[in-house]
């Protein structure tokens, strides 16, 4: 693989409230044992779940916005957590799934029960644009001044390609761009660091995924005056139906890069899942889902699609083993401990020795049946290997 990529670390996110976020062992066994430095929060709707008016004015428009609201409390708390428990680094990646209802045409932060795609989406005016933008600078801004921690970086949309029944909005190229484009002003405007990020969705796959993502990209990179806003470039990985994980095709990852490799900015996973909770499975289509499928496609993806984070959906949802969409279990008393779950293991090779930091090096067999990733730590001089 090309040399030259530094890794900015992996992480999980945290929803709803069956994660034990407030349990000292999950904790440590996040910070301390798996190594993670990032975790991905959400902006959640109910920082403003009724109709305010932001202005220009930062301290105003924080004032407005319920930073004390559970979903939020929760988040916070478990960053605080792993921020003293740390090794090295740790930092926040926030995404909103939903601007407020209040916001968007439907007024519903779902697809408002009727499925129509055509409602689920901003308001299209400027002023909403300008009301949005001012909504995520008060987050971030008003996050760290309520908890002290900063938001690294921020998305502008979660899947912003779907039209869902749980929290979504949709975009269309020219949404994008607007969108990116007023909330990059309002950042610079205000002081605001967090770096924002997009288009978070869907791929790559070669084909429609691909070209969906690209005409997001494309819609900013070509105004040369809004493409700056835009810092880094993120996507999920996940199959056709947004569910199975993508199975490794180097020829998708390789063209994907192709086309975003010009524009000199970082290319992230931010979300994958549907990988079984053992070590090897098949799913109903045939195809590799276990844990050693999992690390071989975190591999492939760092190898191929140049990946500088790679975030799995969830660290824990519940029971006393991983699932689909998670990475290990939430009893320490289980029979087979957190620490010891084949897909906890498996993740846990790249996210506890490739520090943040660390510089991936000229490697081979490659590409062969085994794929392989070297990374330098320039801090302590040591080499981490990876052999997927």
């Amino acid at each position: 693989c090309s040399s030259d990529l530094t890794s900015e670390g992996f992480g999980t996110c945290l929803t709803g409230s069956a994660s034990p976020y407030n349990q000292a062992w999950l904790q440590d066994l996040y910070a301390r044992d798996m190594g993670g430095s990032f975790l991905r929060v959400v902006v959640d709707s109910s920082l403003a779940p009724t109709a305010v008016t932001f202005t220009s004015n930062l301290a105003s428009n924080i004032a407005l916005m319920n930073f004390n609201a559970p979903f939020i409390a929760n988040e916070a708390l478990f960053a605080q957590a792993l921020n003293a428990r740390k090794i090295d680094s740790f930092r926040l990646y926030a995404t909103p799934w939903s601007p407020p209802a209040w916001m968007k045409v439907n007024n519903d932060t779902t697809d408002g029960g009727d499925g129509s795609s055509t409602t689920n989406h901003l308001i299209d005016t400027q002023a909403n644009y300008q009301q949005y933008a001012w909504y995520l600078a008060a987050f971030c801004a008003g996050f760290q001044q309520t908890y002290g921690i900063p938001i690294y970086g921020v998305s502008v949309q979660n899947e912003l390609m779907f039209n869902e029944p749980y929290d979504s909005c949709q975009y269309t190229d020219p949404e994008f761009h607007d969108v990116v484009e007023l909330v990059g002003q309002t950042f610079a405007a205000q002081g605001i660091t967090s770096k924002v990020l997009g288009p978070e969705s869907v791929g790559p796959d070669g084909g429609f995924f691909t070209t969906n993502q690209m005409g997001f990209i494309n819609a900013v990179q070509t105004d040369g005056a809004v493409a700056p806003y835009l810092t880094l470039f993120n996507i999920h990985s996940y199959s056709s139906n947004g569910i199975d994980p993508l199975a490794p095709q180097r020829s998708w990852l390789t063209d994907y890069w192709n086309q975003i490799s010009g524009f000199n900015k970082e290319s992230w996973m931010t979300e994958t899942s549907g990988d079984a909770a053992s070590w090897l499975d098949a799913n109903s289509s045939g195809n590799q889902d276990g844990a050693l499928f999992m690390g071989y496609r975190m591999n492939e993806d760092l190898a191929f699609g140049n990946d500088s984070t790679w975030f799995y959906w969830q660290i824990t949802s519940g029971g006393d083993s991983a699932d689909t969409f998670s990475l290990t279990g939430q009893n320490p008393g289980a029979l087979v401990p957190p620490a010891q779950q084949p897909k906890y293991c498996a993740y846990k090779q790249f996210s506890r020795f490739i520090r943040p930091g660390a510089v991936r090096v000229d490697a081979s067999p490659d590409p062969v049946s085994c794929n392989v990733t070297a990374w330098v730590h320039d801090a302590n001089k040591t080499l981490t290997v990876v052999l997927a």
